[in-house]
């Protein structure tokens, strides 16, 4: 597989299957302190799904952190977590007190999490399905849609000649 290496947001570079892209710290009341812990490189896989625009990871973690509020010494946890975008600002929200579970079922987004968070200790990975991980039960695949509880399909259209 060639290597290319492009410019996105000013900062981009490539190694193998995975490329570095900037994480940008959000706008914070205390952004001071927790700016220089957000600006950081994820590790993503190029099978995997990343937004490409230059300010998306910007605009969602302030969309985010914004929504969440949380304060040092919480618990957060980031569902469908990927490679940590958000897991990592949400450690350094809730500080060295808190915590962060991210649940990721793809287990290579789930080691590139891993691999980009190691740095902090506050966040554990799990590879599991969301559903699988809290113990809810996955629906039936079995019996009829009307047993199942799913909507029925469409009824075909016949033409019918008079």
């Amino acid at each position: 597989m060639a290597e290319s290496a492009d410019t996105v947001g000013g900062d981009h570079a490539v190694a193998g299957n995975h490329d570095r892209q900037p994480v940008v710290a959000a706008a914070l009341a205390d952004g001071a302190r927790l700016g220089a812990q957000l600006s950081r490189e994820l590790a993503v896989s190029a099978r995997g799904f990343w937004q490409v625009h230059p300010g998306a990871a910007r605009t969602f973690v302030e969309a985010v952190l914004g929504a969440a509020q949380v304060r040092p010494g919480e618990r957060a946890l980031d569902l469908y977590g990927g490679v940590g975008l958000f897991a990592s600002a949400l450690a350094a929200a809730v500080g060295a007190e808190g915590q962060v579970i991210a649940v990721e079922s793809d287990p290579e987004a789930a080691e590139l999490a891993r691999q980009n968070l190691a740095d902090q200790p506050n966040v554990a990975v799990l590879t599991s399905r969301v559903d699988d991980a809290f113990g809810v039960a996955r629906p039936s695949r079995r019996g009829t849609a009307r047993q199942r509880g799913s909507r029925p399909r469409k009824a075909s259209r016949r033409v019918v000649a008079e």
